[in-house]
């Protein structure tokens, strides 16, 4: 008899033991799920941070080209109205 009631107590204990490990169990998932979209929501922040960097970047590459474009443009329009101011000069 002694041994049954034994024998209950130990598969007591042990339901005990178990469920309450579940549920330590389950809060520490919790947390993890929790750290884990934290996690998700700061990399999705940090990654439209890196496009935002990567669209300036791309349009000031945009600009600075065109503006050497320009540059170049004007270079050769002084350049033309210098050889007509000299033309001019010369006919005088």
């Amino acid at each position: 008899m002694l041994r049954y009631y034994s024998h209950r107590f130990v598969a007591g204990a042990s339901l005990i033991f178990a469920l309450s490990l579940q549920s330590v169990m389950a809060a520490k998932l919790d947390d993890v799920v929790a750290a884990s979209d934290h996690w998700l929501v700061a990399q999705v922040d940090s990654q439209k941070r890196v496009d935002k960097l990567a669209d300036d970047r791309q349009s000031l590459a945009d600009d600075y080209r065109n503006t050497l474009r320009e540059s170049d443009s004007l270079k050769l329009y002084i350049q033309q109205l210098k050889s007509q101011l000299q033309s001019q000069q010369d006919e005088m």
